[in-house]
């Protein structure tokens, strides 16, 4: 048996209020270079996840923290996983096409180490 194309993640947190953040969902997509995790409001940024400091409008601060471990479980490392709204992103990934520069990026080829190394990001 192969191993899907994509998987869903739900983080379901303890409440019934009917805010945005109190149920998020990430997705692990398998692509050229492995499984990446599309972290979306899971992890906003990646210095969230290196510094274990959830975004300023958490819902629960408890339950967002074990979402980043959730993150990290279905990820072959680290470099695996795609903030839903970090603008480095955009550097550390290269455009798919000139036309493309600075509105999408190629998430099948690993995060540039030289830009990394550049802007000190800790996480990747």
């Amino acid at each position: 048996m192969t191993e899907p194309a994509y998987e869903l993640f739900a983080i379901r947190y303890a409440t019934r209020e009917a805010r945005h953040s109190a149920g998020l969902q990430f997705v692990r997509v398998r692509i050229i270079r492995g499984f990446v995790v599309l972290a979306s409001d899971v992890s906003h940024f990646y210095e969230n996840m290196a510094s274990q400091r959830p975004f300023a409008t958490a819902f629960h601060i408890g339950e967002m923290l074990e979402g980043f471990d959730r993150l990290l479980a279905p990820a072959p490392d680290e470099s695996h996983i795609v903030p839903g709204h970090d603008p480095l992103v955009m550097q550390l990934y290269p455009a798919p096409s000139p036309k493309l520069e600075g509105i999408a990026v190629r998430l099948d080829v690993p995060p540039s180490i030289a830009m990394r190394d550049r802007l000190g990001t800790c996480f990747l």
